[in-house]
């Protein structure tokens, strides 16, 4: 499941969004007032989405993180690629976490992961594979590509159905349905889904 990606064709509409100006998320006009707004969903699917940031403002990151939960989806995955303290203490994001999994990514986690990925594992049988475990260290798809692996086995030992990847600067716009009957609604055998990107 990666960013702005749509296999199967069932997408919502175009929606217009209003993007004032302003860093990141943190002034934008959603199509929806509140999540309120959202029809009660009428089938059943547990979302969660991973996201990575680094230097985006703390007020476009916490907007990013209650927006994505308030409208349905029940974890999000967040990948600090600064892993500063500075930076973590400007977040200043809930103790409590919220359904939010926030990862530091210090050099032990990259140590860690570099030794257990999978693409890492199997880098010569895809050129993704080979790009994740080659270029990790200077280039920031790489390193998403690896976060996200990451997350997929966490969302799935959490028994999630579904893992959204978006960019910290985008998000999941719903268009008269519910996105737990959106991605509820896929056919059991529909193993991605691709998104493309409605630019403001």
């Amino acid at each position: 499941r990666g960013p702005g990606q749509a296999e199967h064709s069932p997408q919502p509409e175009p929606v217009a969004v209003t993007v004032e100006p302003g860093p990141a998320l943190s002034s934008w006009s959603p199509p929806l007032a509140s999540a309120d707004d959202l029809p009660t969903p009428r089938l059943s699917a547990r979302l969660g989405v991973v996201t990575m940031c680094a230097g985006a403002p703390a007020s476009a990151v916490r907007s990013h993180l209650a927006y994505h939960r308030a409208i349905g989806f029940e974890r999000v995955f967040l990948y600090l690629d600064d892993a500063s303290d500075e930076y973590w203490q400007s977040l200043a994001l809930p103790d409590d976490g919220d359904g939010v999994v926030v990862t530091r990514c210090v050099a032990a986690f990259w140590q860690r992961l570099l030794r257990t990925s999978a693409m890492v594992a199997r880098r010569s049988e895809q050129s993704v594979f080979e790009d994740a475990a080659r270029w990790w260290e200077t280039e920031v798809q790489s390193r998403q590509s690896l976060c996200v692996e990451h997350a997929v086995v966490r969302a799935s030992a959490e028994g999630l159905d579904w893992l959204l990847h978006i960019d910290i600067d985008e998000a999941f716009l719903p268009c008269r349905l519910h996105p737990v009957d959106f991605f509820g609604s896929l056919p059991a055998a529909t193993e991605q889904v691709f998104f493309s990107n409605l630019e403001a």
